[in-house]
């Protein structure tokens, strides 16, 4: 299947009409739209690169991502070349019912331990199947419902691998969830390991 989008308010997908319905949150990278058809009310989320000084630099980025959510959940398709910096890039994503773990508040200890273990559950699963480590685990990338998924691949890699970026040191206090091995003088970039995931669960 191919998935092509310019951005606009609709696009088509395994031959059915999609339309644009609200902005399900926002990162550094990119925003992300919920999708919907009008009368069958299969959705999808879509993610869209923002312009970095009038240029789309992060199409590797887009592409890699879109690839570990194909790994992790039959959907990940990217719309646009990656090697183009003049045209944004997307993502085709599953959508998740639920809030993101930030903006949950549990109303008892049980409610935390158990979106703490589902999370948890998440992030060995990726350990454990695919051999990666998500590179990025907060509240902020992790979809509670019935249970908790990870969102948000931009960092993932297989272990052993280098990360696809380095970390100041003057970051250490910005980035708090990220280890503080990674953090160096001159940001040098570190292979991926399954501890540093669990630091920032913890």
């Amino acid at each position: 299947m191919r998935f092509q989008y310019d951005g606009g308010e609709q696009f088509t997908f395994n031959q059915q009409l999609f339309f644009r319905k609200k902005l399900l949150g926002a990162g550094a990278f990119g925003e992300v739209f919920l999708f919907e058809t009008e009368n069958t009310g299969e959705h999808y989320a879509v993610k869209c690169e923002t312009p970095q000084n009038n240029r789309y630099v992060f199409g590797f980025y887009f592409e890699r991502e879109a690839s570990w959510y194909e790994k992790m959940y039959g959907i990940g398709f990217l719309s646009g070349d990656p090697r183009h910096e003049k045209a944004p890039h997307y993502i085709l994503l599953p959508y998740f019912e639920g809030k993101s773990l930030y903006h949950v508040s549990c109303p008892s200890l049980r409610q935390v331990i158990f979106n703490w273990v589902w999370a948890a559950v998440a992030v060995d699963t990726l350990h454990t199947q695919h051999c990666a480590v998500h590179g990025d685990v907060k509240t902020d990338n992790c979809i509670t419902g019935n249970t908790v998924r990870l969102i948000d691949f931009n960092f993932t890699t297989t272990v052993d691998h280098y990360r696809p970026i380095g970390f100041h040191q003057q970051d250490q206090n910005i980035l708090y969830h990220q280890p503080p091995e990674l953090f160096t003088k001159n940001a040098v970039r570190q292979r991926a390991a399954f501890p540093q995931d669990v630091y920032s669960l913890g």
